[in-house]
């Protein structure tokens, strides 16, 4: 069963695109590492959604419901970046913010899923990077700015991983890049398999095992 597969890749001496000023979003939900994870659910909480007319035993699963990806009818996807604090807790970046000094944690992600009317369970994929800037500041609307040569910058430390939970098929390992270096190609690579993986959530040899979706990511 895959839940959850990850890539990672350390980034050092990278750009990031200038911005003059910072506002952040007090957020309780979203303030620990916790709140962005997704997390396993028990085959009788999606049933309703997914499979009303099958029956469980003791011993189901999730992946007992036999789950198709054309059964997650709703999209959505985000790019969200917060400041990790020294504590450890987690302030959501809403525009821009001074960087000098400061851990960041950026998000993007797709979620495919059917909702109950407060829950999203399906699929989620995430691209992380997270990093440490040394000067300047930083513009939430063009992260990827970095990659410019042209580009109003200061230099940033880190690592960027990608992973994808709640999706089950043999094709996801091979489809797993392996990029030497964060450079605009390596960057390409990353965004080229998260479209591969959302191909996969409808392929005919995918099982969704969906995950609960958080409202974080």
């Amino acid at each position: 069963m895959i839940k959850n597969i990850s890539l990672g890749v350390a980034i050092s001496a990278l750009t990031l695109v200038l911005a003059p000023s910072s506002l952040w979003a007090a957020d309780a939900k979203c303030s620990s590492p916790e709140a962005l994870l997704n997390t396993q659910v028990k085959p009788e909480e999606v049933k309703p959604l997914f499979a009303p007319n099958r029956a469980l035993v003791a011993t189901s699963t999730t992946k007992d419901l036999e789950i198709k990806g054309e059964q997650l009818n709703e999209f959505d996807t985000a790019l969200t970046t917060y400041q990790v604090k020294t504590d450890g807790t987690l302030a959501v970046l809403t525009n821009t913010a001074s960087a000098s000094g400061n851990e960041f944690l950026t998000i993007y992600s797709f979620k495919q899923y059917r909702s109950d009317g407060k829950e999203k369970y399906g699929v989620a994929i995430q691209m992380n990077i997270r990093y440490t800037s040394t000067s300047g500041s930083l513009s939430l609307a063009n992260l990827f700015g970095f990659l410019s040569a042209n580009a109003s910058a200061s230099k940033f430390n880190g690592s960027v991983s990608l992973s994808v939970h709640g999706l089950y098929n043999a094709k996801v390992a091979a489809l797993l890049p392996l990029p030497s270096k964060l450079d605009d190609t390596a960057a390409a690579q990353y965004f080229s398999y998260m479209g591969a993986l959302k191909n996969l959530i409808t392929d005919q040899g995918t099982t969704v095992d969906p995950v609960l979706i958080s409202e974080c990511i």
